[in-house]
């Protein structure tokens, strides 16, 4: 919903526009209700997961009378968290290529939105990687890296080597397929808001479902690990940018995004809808993990569902009644999505941290205690990061911002 036509509606409301007005002046954004929530959900996902996987994996089941369910998918398939804030991605950041072609505001200049770029991601994450690998000269994480892997770290192009992608921090090889769809995004705008915007969406989603079968015949022999790496490049990740970016240009086209999305039974059964359809996806993975790396059909087609689910999630939140967007823009969640870049840079150091200096006598199974110390730990770590290594670099991308431009202009919203 549009900035301007924000209306507060108690405590909660006031407590959470308090909470992000800064960010929000900052990056000269209106305000969509519960994508900042969305986002520490999705990072907090990967938390979870995290936990779940360095606990030692197992059965999470809840038993009730007779009766039992099984969660564990709920914990396998953390990773899922990446998915979304991929699909996050290419919403937010497509809207403003899409406002200067509907004619809402200026071009977009090339040169303010990779300065706004560079600035978002890189500052946290030099900082990291410099005290990552001073810790790590120190005995206290991994082992220390050889100069070749801090060149490949320093110039984003670290994806490009299986062996270096996540040798620093097992979760850095997301951000060269990050940092790469910035990168192309200029590109691509201009073909999906053409006369021809349909059949290169489906041309490019077609590229990426082609990209994906061809890498597996080159890997399928190849350990689990070099699978991944290859097909999770971003010319096999691609698809859940677009379809963030088509979502994006959809709401701006109808009106939602300047708070014409007016909340409805309908818009909250939609959401309902897709968030049963994305759990049942989710258990339909479970239940085939064992086949997935070895070609089952699911791994050319899942990333590209959750796409479309999550895209669909989005859209139905600008229509959904405040009951249900409150799940996700409550103060607590929206405070996760805030600093979730940093927890999601921090929280494996975090973890294994805790496991080797405050769990280390521990007896019996992990997940409780680790997850009850290392995820509020994590948080805290994330949000002194952002204080120190995002905040003063937020404030400075205002100088690339669009005070000139139309005050319709979201921004990019990360």
């Amino acid at each position: 919903m549009a900035e301007n036509g924000e209306k507060g509606t108690g405590r909660g409301r006031m407590g959470l526009r308090r909470l992000l007005g800064a960010e929000r002046r900052e990056t000269l954004n209106p305000w969509v209700d519960g994508l900042t929530g969305l986002r520490g959900v999705a990072a907090a996902w990967v938390v979870l997961y995290h936990v779940w996987v360095h606990a030692e994996p197992r059965l999470m089941t809840v038993s009730w009378g007779g009766w039992e369910a099984d969660l564990t998918p709920l914990f396998s398939t953390g990773w899922v968290g990446v998915d979304i804030l991929f699909v996050l991605s290419g919403f937010l950041l497509a809207i403003p290529f899409a406002e200067a072609a509907e004619g809402r505001r200026g071009a977009v200049r090339m040169k303010n939105y990779y300065a706004r770029r560079v600035l978002r991601v890189l500052p946290a994450y030099y900082i990291q990687v410099v005290l990552l690998t001073l810790l790590a000269h120190a005995g206290l994480w991994g082992g220390p890296a050889d100069p070749g892997t801090l060149l490949l770290h320093g110039l984003m192009l670290h994806g490009l080597s299986p062996e270096v992608a996540s040798r620093i921090n097992g979760v850095y090889w997301t951000l060269p397929i990050e940092f790469a769809f910035y990168l192309v995004l200029p590109l691509i705008m201009p073909l999906l808001l053409g006369r021809r915007g349909r059949l290169w969406f489906g041309a490019l989603v077609l590229g990426v479902l082609a990209y994906r079968l061809i890498a597996f015949q080159w890997v399928q022999d190849a350990p689990v690990g070099q699978k991944v790496w290859l097909m999770e490049q971003l010319p096999g990740r691609l698809d859940q940018f677009l379809f963030g970016a088509v979502a994006a240009v959809f709401a701006l086209r109808r009106g939602w995004l300047d708070g014409r999305a007016v909340p409805s039974g309908r818009g909250g059964a939609l959401a309902l809808a897709l968030v049963a359809a994305f759990v049942g996806w989710l258990y339909l993975l479970h239940g085939n993990f064992e086949t997935y790396w070895e070609g089952a059909p699911l791994l050319y087609v899942w990333h590209m569902v959750i796409g479309v689910l999550v895209a669909g999630g989005i859209l139905a939140l600008l229509h959904a009644p405040a009951w249900l967007r409150w799940p996700l823009a409550n103060p607590l969640v929206a405070f996760v999505g805030l600093v979730s870049y940093s927890l999601y840079l921090w929280h494996l150091p975090v973890i294994a941290w805790v496991d080797r200096f405050l769990l280390a006598d521990h007896d019996g199974y992990l997940l409780v205690p680790l997850l009850a110390i290392a995820g509020p730990l994590s948080l805290l770590v994330a949000a002194l990061s952002y204080a120190i290594t995002e905040r003063p670099f937020l404030r400075l991308r205002v100088r690339f911002g669009h005070r000139r431009e139309a005050r319709t202009a979201p921004g990019d919203g990360t």
